[in-house]
């Protein structure tokens, strides 16, 4: 929304063709023998800030706070949102991204997406089954608690 904001103040700036859910982007076009490379980066899960207390090793009555991330517990059957960033370093493409539960895939989204260009995949997964889960998508994982 600020990146939006930004870019509607002022004149010179537009909202890039990548920066939207739909399907195909504005002005996108393929080309017989220009096949996209797509990678995957930034994974990013439900996840939520702790404060946790603890007191400074050898000095007593000294209490330090250290903030800790960490993957929020989700519920079995009910959708949490999952995003990455779907790179192309080919010519313009379509992908299927998708979303796996060790090699179950959980779900797919296809885009488009232009040759040197990039787009953010929001996905919603639903999980089924309470314990540890592991998701991937491409190469990175990351481990979800299910109750």
């Amino acid at each position: 929304m600020i990146l939006e904001a930004i870019m509607l103040s002022s004149e010179d700036r537009s909202t890039p063709n990548n920066y939207s859910d739909a399907l195909i982007p504005y002005e996108f076009s393929m080309r017989y023998g220009c096949p996209g490379e797509f990678r995957y980066t930034t994974l990013i899960v439900p996840s939520e800030t702790i404060e946790e207390s603890f007191e400074m090793p050898g000095v007593a009555g000294l209490m330090l706070t250290r903030s800790i991330t960490q993957n929020v517990v989700q519920k079995s059957g009910e959708p949490f949102t999952v995003y990455c960033i779907v790179w192309n370093d080919g010519g313009d493409d379509v992908t299927t991204v998708q979303v796996k539960d060790g090699e179950k895939v959980v779900y797919e989204k296809i885009m488009a997406v232009e040759d040197g260009s990039w787009r953010i995949a929001k996905m919603d997964v639903i999980l089924d089954g309470t314990g540890e889960h592991c998701i991937s998508v491409g190469d990175m994982t990351e481990a979800i608690t299910v109750e």
